[in-house]
């Protein structure tokens, strides 16, 4: 009975530590678009959505930020990650073990990494994220890009 009631708990708490997150990237979708087409020239041209995509065996990777775009006639997939505290850290765990299973499975189409996060833990975190080639957006960035449009 305890045990079950522990489950219970836990399972609670699991769920709660995902809600700043999910508005996090609920935030997310309204705001990157045009952040995306004013720092990349990146054009989005389809709603931003949380996802599971399927590869080839049928495993499922859950997706915080994914969408269609363009940039110079080529097309791209927007492919995202949130995260309440960013770390440098995360940055190689987003690119090297989150983003190449997608990379399978959108194989031929170029892939643009996008992090979004509430803060990050050093100030080295955006230079380091600019450097592998992942926009980096902070929240208090998706206010100030709805004020000027």
């Amino acid at each position: 009975m305890l045990a079950d009631e522990e489950d219970e708990l836990y399972n609670l708490l699991a769920g709660l530590e995902k809600v700043p997150i999910c508005l996090l990237a609920n935030d997310a979708y309204e705001s990157l678009p045009p952040l995306l087409e004013r720092d990349y020239g990146v054009r989005v041209l389809t709603p931003l959505i949380r996802d599971f995509i399927e590869d080839d065996q049928g495993n499922e990777y859950e997706v915080d930020i994914l969408g269609e775009a363009e940039r110079d006639g080529e097309q791209l997939v927007i492919v995202g990650k949130c995260k309440i505290r960013l770390s440098e850290q995360d940055v190689d765990r987003f690119l090297h073990c989150e983003l190449k299973p997608v990379q399978q499975i959108f194989s031929g189409r170029t892939l643009f990494p996008v992090m979004v996060a509430h803060a990050v833990t050093t100030k080295r975190v955006h230079q380091h994220a600019q450097e592998q080639g992942v926009a980096l957006y902070l929240s208090y960035q998706f206010r100030r890009a709805n004020r000027s449009l």
